[in-house]
């Protein structure tokens, strides 16, 4: 099982780390990778990379990200979800509907978002929620995300919840969007439920539970397994002849228009046989290919 893109549904309650740990196990991999890490508190869909595809990961952390989110109004929490230390609460008695709604679709668009303390994030080589835990008063600079939509599924007065589904940049942190809709409406809120549903081309309807590989083998399911070459498809590619091919894979630099390309975006470079065997684009600075990575 190796060379391949899985699609994993994680589950709640378990580190991404966990979920890919038990992966590894189950396929008796040694090298196994995956992007856009996932909450404890959070389900849903992770891209992993098994052998060579392990080069692919940081293209995937490109990706666009739709989710499932529940937000609960009226209470805040330190980390901004269900799992953190509540800290404070407010009446919501006077709050309707239509002031919901329009609170959380006027967050649709190009922004600059604060991402939580408690998160991955580095500060100066260390995470940002250890520096937190020890203590320490950190502040994190705002980064630019795009809300691309959200569709509002259901608003229940009667717990204060909001069910949505965000279609959003990479890097965009849905916990905030909870805090930022908490403090438009001037309540609080925190995110009591997420479920990542799509990263780029790839779905949770195509993955699976990293305890249930083994049945879905069984049962020929194979819809979780995708070769590299699929997970470059959409990206602009050129297919080469035995001797290009050969220069590409020897990492020899060349002008992109001896390949056949023109573009200057990252593009995927195929062999006859339609074999990925690299990624590359052009450099600024001398206009010759410059190999993102080569698979031989």
């Amino acid at each position: 099982m190796n060379d391949v893109i899985l699609l994993i549904d994680k589950p709640a309650g378990i580190t991404s780390f966990d979920a890919i740990a038990r992966v590894r196990k189950l396929l008796r991999v040694k090298k196994i990778g995956h992007s856009g890490t996932l909450d404890k508190a959070a389900e849903g869909l992770i891209v992993a990379a098994t052998g060579k595809a392990t080069r692919l990961t940081r293209f995937f952390l490109e990706s666009d990200k739709k989710y499932t989110a529940v937000i609960k109004l009226g209470e805040s929490t330190d980390t901004y979800d269900s799992d953190g230390v509540p800290v404070a609460a407010c009446d919501t008695s006077f709050l309707t509907e239509e002031m919901i709604t329009g609170a959380l679709l006027s967050m649709k668009g190009k922004q600059l978002q604060i991402p939580p303390r408690y998160s991955a994030l580095k500060v100066n080589g260390v995470r940002a929620s250890d520096r937190v835990r020890n203590g320490e008063q950190i502040e994190l600079s705002p980064r630019a995300i795009e809300i691309y939509s959200i569709d509002i599924k259901s608003v229940n007065l009667a717990d204060m919840t909001v069910r949505a589904e965000i279609f959003c940049s990479k890097g965009t942190y849905i916990r905030s969007i909870a805090r930022d809709l908490g403090e438009k409406l001037s309540v609080g809120a925190h995110l009591a439920y997420l479920r990542r549903t799509d990263s780029g081309k790839f779905s949770v309807n195509d993955a699976v539970k990293p305890d249930e590989i083994g049945e879905a083998f069984s049962s020929g399911r194979t819809s979780f397994i995708n070769s590299m070459e699929s997970a470059v498809e959409g990206m602009p590619s050129v297919s080469l002849g035995a001797e290009l091919s050969a220069k590409v894979k020897n990492g020899l630099r060349m002008h992109p228009e001896q390949v056949g390309y023109a573009g200057m975006s990252e593009f995927a470079l195929f062999d006859e046989s339609q074999k990925l065997i690299a990624i590359a684009r052009r450099d600024e600075k001398d206009g010759l290919l410059s190999y993102l990575c080569v698979f031989n």
